[in-house]
């Protein structure tokens, strides 16, 4: 079993598990070596492969839940492909994003809305609150 925190981004996850592989391996290669590892077949039914991943995957629903569109976020970004948010009419790969306070900037609420703040960050209104899009590139 691994930690997942709520700050962690796939990265982070992806080494936490690579971590806990070689806990696994060295506790097990012992016992594989005589014979004497568990085994379990696989279910079939139970699945064996999964769908390809497209751009259309990645993209950000403005209208969800600020929690559901940071996991997002968090899910696939580097070394994966990243969300994809429009923003503005044009087409961002997000790479990191954090929750953001309301301010004197919304004073309408309109879901996707995108503001930039007096540090020049882009701040985008979602169905319950705003996210700060904090590293991004433009496709």
């Amino acid at each position: 079993k691994i930690i997942i925190d709520k700050s962690d981004y796939i990265n982070d996850v992806l080494d936490k598990v690579d971590i806990a592989s070689r806990k696994l391996i060295k506790s097990y290669f012992p016992l594989l070596m005589r014979g004497a590892a568990p085994r379990r077949p696989q279910n079939i039914n139970e699945g064996n492969y999964r769908y390809l991943r497209t751009d259309k995957h990645s993209m950000i629903d403005w209208n969800n839940s600020t929690i559901s569109i940071l996991n997002k976020i968090r899910a696939i970004s580097k070394p994966y492909p990243g969300s994809i948010g429009i923003l503005d009419d044009n087409k961002y790969r997000i790479w990191k994003a954090e929750s953001h306070k309301k301010n004197k900037f919304f004073k309408e609420k309109r879901i996707g809305n995108c503001i930039y703040d007096d540090n020049n960050d882009i701040i985008v209104q979602c169905k319950d609150g705003l996210i700060k899009v904090t590293d991004f590139e433009e496709i």
